[in-house]
């Protein structure tokens, strides 16, 4: 029923037995393909789509996430760390566009419950402005979350467009190539207290469900170093050094 010239829906979810959605329009002359990720949505709880999309940066996954106030946190938490794992798996680049029903603007126990999962995929949110305005209030309860140490620059505004109770978000990524360094660099995992401390808290907030509630000791096997090792690459990032030259 939506028209939006020179745009087509590259992915949506409309909910079973209520009215409402998610969508993602993609600009024509865009070349993507949608990810199919359906069987993770529940109705108010969980409502999900995602594209891969065709661009400057290797397999770039948008992905907008909604979760209805009437729904049960808990579970859109749980759908959305098994959304990530599949993405993560598949080597994504994600960026996230989300309704999460929590305020950014404030630091509570909240707020550190979605935090703990998308900070184990290396994502942190990056809206510091208020996205929707009351009364006698101001939030940001959507968000944008990506991946800063992959991203390059980027620049993020509010973009006021009277379709929604929110104000959009205006992301713009630098796809221009990195300059080549003359002198020689080497590769290694930044690891050091912080990361150690990361690398702990993360593994504190994991619940292992994926291993206890298997059934398939092969599949348990391998599971276990996947979700290990996803911690340990997001809490201890490649970086880039040069060498000294003699």
């Amino acid at each position: 029923m939506i028209h939006l010239t020179n745009y087509s829906s590259g992915a949506n979810y409309c909910r079973k037995t209520l009215l409402k959605g998610v969508s993602i329009f993609v600009y024509r002359n865009l070349k993507y393909s949608t990810i199919n990720i359906d069987k993770y949505n529940v109705d108010k709880d969980t409502e999900a789509c995602a594209i891969q999309l065709d661009s400057a940066f290797d397999k770039l996954c948008i992905l907008t996430i909604d979760g209805s106030p009437r729904g049960d946190f808990t579970n859109f938490l749980k759908q959305l760390d098994l959304i990530l794992q599949k993405l993560y798996n598949n080597k994504y680049n994600i960026i996230i566009f989300g309704d999460v029903n929590v305020n950014y603007l404030k630091d509570n126990n909240r707020r550190s419950q979605p935090d703990a999962v998308l900070h184990s995929y290396n994502l942190v949110g990056i809206t510091e402005f208020p996205t929707r305005f009351g009364l006698n209030s101001q939030t940001a309860i959507g968000n944008v979350f990506i991946d800063t140490s992959t991203s390059g620059k980027y620049d993020l505004y509010p973009l006021i467009n009277g379709l929604s109770n929110h104000d959009a978000q205006l992301l713009i990524l630098n796809t221009g190539q990195k300059e080549e360094n003359e002198c020689h660099t080497y590769t290694k995992r930044k690891i050091n207290k912080y990361t150690i401390a990361d690398f702990q808290l993360k593994l504190s907030h994991e619940t292992w469900e994926a291993v206890f509630d298997g059934n398939d000791v092969n599949k348990i096997f391998n599971t276990f170093p996947n979700i290990f090792l996803r911690i340990y690459y997001s809490s201890f990032p490649l970086i880039q050094t040069k060498s000294k030259m003699n």
